[in-house]
């Protein structure tokens, strides 16, 4: 690994690693191999999932907020709530409630993020994912790479979700990162 690369803050790290998952969101939607649809939206979801942490994690590096979500957690849907829920947005927060806090955006993030593998309560079924094998109905299982699980319509929908909250991320993080240049680099030789 370089120099540069150890540099990089964290926010740009999830962005970046965010931006690869799109990538290969891309790739897999544009497969004809059956039993990609599933593969394709669990990337969409990873993709969204990392940008949205790189924003929390900027929202720490900046000085806006004191501690990063659960940086393990896969439902960052909720992370949108908190978004839309700033009673007075300043710095970075305002820029933040402005790109993620489209309650559109926020159903469509948590339409995607529901799709992450969880363990299910007990008595409930496990749910559809993009992972696991899961049940339709009581004792009737199906797996996501299923002929039908997932549809190229929805996978299509999956990737403008996760190119639209990678691309605003990516602005955000961009816009950080030309207020925060370090005061050596400002001086002139």
């Amino acid at each position: 690994m370089s120099n540069s690369r150890q540099k990089l803050p964290p926010s740009r790290q999830w962005l970046e690693q965010a931006q690869a998952d799109y990538r290969a969101a891309e790739i897999l939607a544009g497969s004809a191999e059956p039993g990609q649809c599933c593969q394709a939206s669990a990337k969409c979801q990873q993709a969204v999932e990392k940008a949205l942490k790189g924003v929390a994690t900027l929202l720490v590096e900046s000085g806006e907020q004191t501690a990063v979500p659960q940086l393990y957690e896969h439902r960052v849907d909720r992370f949108m709530t908190t978004i839309r829920r700033f009673r007075r947005p300043l710095g970075y927060r305002q820029r933040v409630q402005q790109d993620f806090g489209d309650t559109t955006l926020s159903h469509r993030v948590a339409v995607l993020c529901a799709l992450a593998p969880q363990r299910p309560e007990p008595g409930q079924l496990h749910a559809r994912n993009t992972e696991y094998p899961y049940e339709v109905a009581a004792d009737h299982w199906t797996h996501p790479a299923a002929p039908g699980q997932f549809t190229t319509l929805e996978v299509e929908q999956h990737l403008a979700t996760a190119k639209q909250v990678v691309g605003r991320a990516a602005c955000l993080l961009a816009g950080h990162a030309r207020r925060a240049v370090p005061t050596a680099a400002r001086r002139s030789p």
